[in-house]
C-alpha cells in the first residue's frame, strides 16, 4: 500500500509518517479480496484560532467502487489520527461484510 502524504502549514516528521502508516496498515485485516488503489493523508494547521492551532487530518483511501473517507480535527495531530484510523477501520469492517453478504447470496 503506498501512502501519499500531503501537509500544509506544518512539517511531518520520519517518525510522525511511520505511525501513520503503522495505523493504516492496521486496517489490512479488513481487506479482504478489495486491492486498495490509492491513499492520500492530508494533515494541515490552522492557524486561525484564538485557543492554539487546531490540526486537520484527512484520509482517503481509494478502493474499487468506493472511497473510504475520513476527517478529523484536534489540538494533537496524533489524536486526530487515533480518530480517523477508528472510523476508516468501521468502514472498512462494513465494506468486507458488505462483500462477504454480496457472495453469500451469488450477487
Amino acid at each position: 500500500m503506498k501512502i501519499q502524504f500531503y501537509t500544509k502549514n506544518v512539517e511531518l516528521p520520519e517518525k510522525l509518517k511511520d505511525q501513520f502508516e503503522e495505523k493504516l496498515l492496521s486496517l489490512k485485516k479488513y481487506k479482504g479480496n478489495v486491492d486498495v488503489l490509492q491513499v492520500r493523508v492530508d494533515v494541515s494547521r490552522d492557524q486561525h484560532h484564538k485557543s492554539g492551532d487546531v490540526y486537520r487530518v484527512e484520509v482517503n483511501i481509494d478502493v474499487p467502487g468506493t472511497v473510504l473517507r475520513s476527517v478529523e480535527t484536534a489540538a494533537d495531530i496524533l489524536s486526530a489520527l487515533d480518530v480517523v484510523a477508528e472510523k476508516l477501520e468501521r468502514q472498512s469492517r462494513d465494506l468486507k461484510d458488505k462483500i462477504i453478504t454480496k457472495r453469500k447470496r451469488g450477487q
